[in-house]
């Protein structure tokens, strides 16, 4: 077996092992799909030399967001909502642990372990691009939008 071999085997003997942890509906007996194979953002990850997470990390549109636990630098947060106990956050479809508040638009968060978030609004966030009404017609290329928006900043301690 080649080094590069090895190294695509034990990825994936980690995966299957990550997916019987965290996952309570698989069965390591029945194996992966090819759905699960060409799907999984773990697996990509395990391939690419990357450590797994301590846990799984939240969703963004129902796929694993390693960006928002990940980047040291602030990011834009599409969907924002607080549940009614005032314990809890919701933040791109992923349950967040409500640490503190210091207003409405400024929050201290935490995901499924120790390290903390600061979630707040901020001004002038690229929120995406798209064509303003009243836009040049010799000028095709989209502009960029910015607005007030949700962004999740890592707490650097």
């Amino acid at each position: 077996m080649t080094p590069e071999e090895r190294r695509i085997a034990y990825a994936v003997v980690r995966w299957i092992a990550l997916k019987t942890q965290f996952e309570s509906r698989y069965d390591p007996l029945k194996g992966p799909t090819m759905a699960d194979i060409d799907h999984s953002a773990l697996l990509s990850r395990l391939l690419e030399g990357k450590e797994p997470l301590p846990v799984p990390p939240p969703k963004q549109f129902s796929y694993p967001a390693y960006h928002l636990v990940e980047a040291d630098e602030p990011q834009y947060v599409l969907e924002v909502w607080f549940k009614d106990d005032g314990r809890e956050v919701v933040i791109e479809q992923s349950p967040w642990i409500i640490v503190s508040k210091t207003n409405d638009e400024d929050y201290l968060v935490r995901w499924d372990h120790n390290q903390l978030y600061r979630l707040y609004k901020k001004d002038n966030v690229k929120v995406g691009f798209g064509w303003k009404h009243g836009q040049d017609m010799h000028d095709l290329a989209p502009k960029d939008i910015f607005e007030r928006a949700w962004v999740l900043e890592k707490k650097v301690y």
